[in-house]
């Protein structure tokens, strides 16, 4: 049978500074996340920073007022036959971290990788394994049902002489 796993996104807070402790929990999956080779998906010490930067109007300098950290070092292993999801308050974390496993978006920091893929480097390689629904706008609204499959099947490199039989049966499926 497949285990579930629930992860908690603790990555939107900073609990060093704090002064907690991590949990144990979080230090164990860390710790595996470092020492496994054979993870499905493995995210070790992920981060992700968003710069707010100002033009001092000056010679076209430009310089870094604040740093908004959207993910803070955060490991995760995902066993084959695993089933995974990652929970966690309003701005911990989820989307940021689902985004930078799917190549949508680069890390500050740390790895992404899918059957030993690199997310950063070898995302052709990944993107026939994958399957990703965001959250939100996950359809556009003025594009039809065959003009979305079309996208689709083009960003998961299914090649162009086979679209329209797969899309046109799949709308009949439906």
């Amino acid at each position: 049978g497949k285990k579930a796993k629930d992860t908690k996104a603790s990555a939107g807070y900073d609990q060093v500074e704090q002064g907690e402790q991590d949990d144990i929990d979080v230090v164990n999956e860390a710790k595996m996340v470092r020492e496994a080779d054979n993870l499905s998906v493995k995210v070790q010490d992920l981060s992700k920073n968003y710069y707010i930067v100002n033009s001092d109007g000056c010679c076209g300098r430009n310089k870094t007022v604040k740093v908004k950290r959207a993910v803070k070092s955060i490991s995760i292993g995902v066993q084959k036959g695993e089933c995974f999801g990652l929970r966690g308050t309003f701005g911990a974390g989820k989307t940021t971290t689902f985004k930078g496993l799917s190549g949508e978006l680069q890390p500050s920091e740390g790895l992404c990788a899918i059957s030993g893929f690199d997310v950063a480097t070898e995302m052709k390689k990944i993107r026939h394994l994958i399957g990703y629904c965001p959250q939100f706008d996950a359809l556009l609204g003025l594009m039809t049902t065959r003009e979305h499959l079309n996208l689709y099947a083009a960003i998961k490199g299914i090649p162009k002489d086979k679209r329209n039989k797969l899309i046109t049966d799949k709308i009949r499926e439906l």
